[in-house]
């Protein structure tokens, strides 16, 4: 029996690489889009040039940024049809 079901929102449900390039170059504005890709690929706080005050800086932008975002229409669907087929095998 299924109890649960994750989902990996950044990429999966939605593309949210260039907001979160935006929300690192506010707080790091010298940072490309690579160097940035590299932060979020990695352990965060292993980058010496990241505090734990800008990590939260950066974590309550993205969570204004990300009550913006839509949810495509087809990515929904498939959300609604896994929803329906968990429903029904319970």
């Amino acid at each position: 029996m299924v109890k649960a079901v994750l989902f990996d929102f950044d990429g999966v449900i939605h593309d949210t690489s260039e907001l979160a390039y935006k929300m690192i170059a506010q707080v790091y504005p010298d940072f490309s889009m690579d160097e940035c890709r590299n932060i979020l690929d990695s352990n965060v706080y292993e980058n010496k040039a990241i505090t734990k005050e800008l990590v939260n800086k950066f974590l309550q932008g993205r969570a204004e940024e990300y009550k913006k975002l839509k949810i495509e229409n087809d990515i929904k669907e498939e959300l609604l049809k896994v929803k329906e087929k968990l429903i029904y095998s319970l």
